[in-house]
C-alpha cells in the first residue's frame, strides 16, 4: 500500500516480511503475522511527528486491514481517511499471499466449524447414551418385573390340585361330554357369583387356586384369573393370564382358547339366554333379543382367547382397555404386546329361532 499525505510518501509492503518505508527509507521492520503497531518518529516541516500504523488482515484473508495515525490523530482506516491524504496503491499483498492467507483462513474456519460440530455430536451423543442407558435401565426393569410375576402366577396356576379338580369338575359335569362352551360359561358363572373382592397386602401376593377356593373365593384381580386360568387348565383347556397396563390403571384376567365359529357363539348364547336377570340382576326388557350380543376375543399366532374377564360379567364380554398387554402362560412363557399390536375381535351372534330377525355370525 502507498498513499502521500502532506507531502511524504508511506509504503506499507509485506512480502515476507511486513515494512514501512517513509519517503522510499525503511522505517520499521517486522513478521508479516505480527500484531504489534510500527511506530516511529520523522521530523516534518521543522517539527517533530510520531506515526502508528497498525496492519494484519481481514478474516477471510484477501485483505489488509490498516490503520495509520499521526500524533494520535486518524489519517486513514477502512471507513476513514483524510481529505489530503491520497492513495497510489490500495493493497500490499502479492497474488501469492492473498491465496494463501485466504487458504489459511479459511482453514481456520473449517477447523473452529469442525471443532464446533464434532462438540455437538459429542453432547449430543452423550445425551443419547445417557436415553438409552436410561432405557435399558427401564427394560431391564421391566423384564425382572414380569418375570418374577411369571414365576409367581407358574406357582399359584396349581391346576393339578385335587381341590382345584374336583372342583372344577363338579361343574363341568353338567355339561358332559367333549369340550364345550357351556362348560367354560358353568364356571365362569360360579366364580363370578361366589366372588368377594379384597386389595392385596402390601406389595405384589397372589393366591394359589386351592387356596382361593378353601378360603371362600376371596381376593383381587390377579387371584381371580389364576383361579379361572387353573379350573379351566384343570379339565384340559388351555388358558392364560393377561396382566394390562392402561390409562385407568393395571388390571388382570384370562382367556380361554376357543373355537370362533358359529356352533360355539350360539352355545354361549343359548347358555344365557334363560338366565337374563341372574346376570345382569335386572328384570328383562320387555322384547329384548336376550342377554349375550357379541362376543369379545384376541387373535394372535397362538390361536383364538377368549376374554373371561370378571368385569366383563360373560364370557366373551369387553375388553380392559389397555395400552400394553403382558401375556403369561402356565408354563413360564410370556410375551409383551403394546396397543398398536393388540388384535380384538367381535363376533356378533345370531337370535334365538323364537324370535324375529337374524343376525349372522361375522369376524
Amino acid at each position: 500500500m502507498k498513499i502521500i499525505y502532506n507531502g511524504h510518501e508511506i509504503e506499507i509492503t509485506a512480502f515476507r516480511t511486513r515494512k514501512v518505508l517513509y519517503d522510499g527509507k525503511l522505517i520499521s521492520s517486522k513478521n508479516f503475522f505480527s500484531r504489534s503497531p510500527h511506530i516511529f518518529s520523522v521530523r516534518e516541516d521543522g517539527e517533530n511527528v510520531q506515526y502508528e500504523i497498525n496492519a494484519g488482515l481481514k478474516w477471510h484473508g484477501l485483505r489488509e486491514r490498516i490503520s495509520i495515525r499521526r500524533d494520535g490523530r486518524l489519517l486513514y482506516s477502512d471507513h476513514y481517511r483524510e481529505e489530503e491524504l491520497r492513495i497510489e496503491r490500495s493493497t500490499s499483498l502479492t497474488r501469492l499471499q492473498k491465496f494463501a492467507s485466504g487458504s489459511l483462513r479459511v482453514a481456520i474456519v473449517a477447523l473452529f466449524a469442525f471443532a464446533v460440530t464434532a462438540s455437538y455430536m459429542n453432547n449430543a451423543s452423550a445425551k443419547k447414551g445417557k436415553i438409552d442407558n436410561e432405557i435399558d435401565n427401564l427394560k431391564r426393569f421391566e423384564r425382572i418385573y414380569i418375570k418374577n410375576m411369571t414365576n409367581q402366577i407358574v406357582r399359584a396356576v396349581d391346576f393339578s390340585n385335587s381341590v382345584v379338580r374336583d372342583y372344577a369338575a363338579s361343574l363341568v359335569a353338567k355339561y358332559p361330554g367333549d369340550y364345550n362352551p357351556k362348560q367354560i360359561c358353568s364356571l365362569y358363572d360360579d366364580v363370578y357369583e361366589k366372588w368377594k373382592y379384597i386389595n392385596d397386602p402390601k406389595g405384589e401376593y397372589i393366591s394359589p387356586a386351592s387356596r382361593t377356593i378353601q378360603n371362600g373365593f376371596i381376593g383381587d384381580c390377579d387371584d381371580y384369573a389364576v383361579l379361572m386360568c387353573s379350573l379351566i387348565e384343570s379339565v384340559g383347556r388351555d388358558c392364560r393370564i393377561v396382566l394390562a397396563f392402561g390409562k385407568e390403571g393395571n388390571h388382570a384376567y384370562p382367556e380361554a382358547k376357543f373355537e370362533p365359529d358359529q356352533e360355539s357363539a350360539d352355545s354361549i348364547n343359548s347358555y344365557y339366554a334363560d338366565i337374563f336377570r341372574k346376570l345382569f340382576r335386572v328384570e328383562p326388557v320387555k322384547n329384548s333379543k336376550g342377554p349375550v350380543r357379541e362376543i369379545n376375543y384376541h387373535v394372535d399366532a397362538d390361536g383364538v382367547w377368549l376374554n373371561l374377564d370378571q368385569t366383563s360379567r360373560y364370557p366373551g364380554g369387553k375388553f380392559f382397555e389397555a395400552e400394553k398387554l403382558v401375556i403369561i402362560y402356565p408354563n413360564g412363557s410370556y410375551k409383551v404386546k403394546e396397543k398398536g399390536e393388540e388384535l380384538k375381535r367381535t363376533k356378533y351372534l345370531r337370535m334365538p329361532d323364537t324370535q324375529k330377525g337374524t343376525i349372522t355370525g361375522r369376524d
